[in-house]
């Protein structure tokens, strides 16, 4: 995973680096959603009252299966709560679909009301 704080804004971009997200990848993936959160909130602690948007950048993600998707919905809760919120960026071929399919990708990225599934 890469991570940065973007220089123009208080968003934080996170390059996901696990390729194939499935029962033996999904602790990874999580691990790395879970450090990006960290990263996140330490981002947001510090520049308090402005917005900030922890961006998933899934371009190397080639596929992802049903426990990847709800890693991905269980970071987007969690940045809810915290009056925070994610977007994702970058999914390609059947990465996308499967978002798109699931209605994901618009929930997430504030575009519709609720995944189905």
């Amino acid at each position: 995973m890469s991570s940065e704080a973007a220089a123009d804004s208080e968003d934080v971009v996170v390059l996901m680096t696990i390729e194939e997200v499935d029962a033996a990848t999904v602790p990874a993936f999580a691990a790395e959603l879970d450090s990006a959160m960290a990263r996140y909130r330490s981002v947001r602690q510090a520049a308090t009252g402005l917005s900030s948007t922890l961006v998933i950048d899934l371009r190397q993600v080639r596929f992802l299966d049903s426990k990847g998707l709800q890693s991905l919905l269980d970071v987007h809760r969690e940045a809810v709560a915290a009056q925070g919120r994610i977007r994702l960026d970058n999914a390609e071929g059947v990465v996308l679909r499967v978002l798109e399919i699931t209605g994901t990708l618009d929930h997430v990225n504030g575009n519709g009301s609720s995944p189905s599934g």
